[in-house]
């Protein structure tokens, strides 16, 4: 612990080799340390040498006192960061696979766990005459069924349209 008015050499532990910081910026981390130790209400991620990573959260107690946690913070910056790399991932792909969708002349719906459209290319807008503004990503598969169920797509009587919607929702 250090007491309001104590000194802490932040520059030691920048020479010792502690903290992963060129030597050109020593001096902003210094000025930044400094600060946060004044007014320590805030939580900062640090390298250290090597690989690890440390969360510091400071705060100053009424009295006076200054208290610090210091947290490896390595394993769980490791996770984040490859989670952040899967997600890229999936973002390339998912893209591509639309691009490839969209290039095909047949209508293709790609739909979600809860029947929300995720895809809905040219061909489907072409084939079903629905139009793109209306029908997009985030809407219902039984929208576009409504919509068509007068145009000719289904010859279902009306006192059958319900149970054939449910029949086929459950399919899909």
């Amino acid at each position: 612990l250090l007491r309001a008015g104590g000194s802490d050499d932040h520059g030691h532990g920048l020479e010792a080799g502690q903290w992963q910081v060129p030597q050109e910026e020593w001096p902003e981390f210094i000025d930044k340390r400094v600060a946060n130790h004044r007014e320590p209400r805030q939580q900062t991620f640090v390298q250290q040498v090597g690989e690890r990573w440390l969360l510091l959260s400071e705060r100053r107690t009424d009295d006076g006192v200054f208290v610090g946690l210091r947290l490896d913070y390595t394993q769980m910056r490791d996770r984040e960061e490859k989670q952040a790399q899967a997600e890229e991932r999936a973002r390339e792909l998912f893209e591509d696979m639309v691009n490839t969708v969209n290039s095909l002349s047949l209508g293709v719906v790609v739909v979600d766990a809860d029947l929300r459209c995720e895809i809905i290319n040219g061909g489907f807008h072409r084939i079903w005459n629905t139009d793109p503004q209306t029908f997009g990503r985030g809407s219902h598969f039984r929208e576009l069924m409504d919509f068509n169920r007068h145009t000719g797509v289904y010859s279902i009587p009306d006192d059958q349209w319900e149970d054939y919607v449910a029949g086929r929702l459950d399919e899909i």
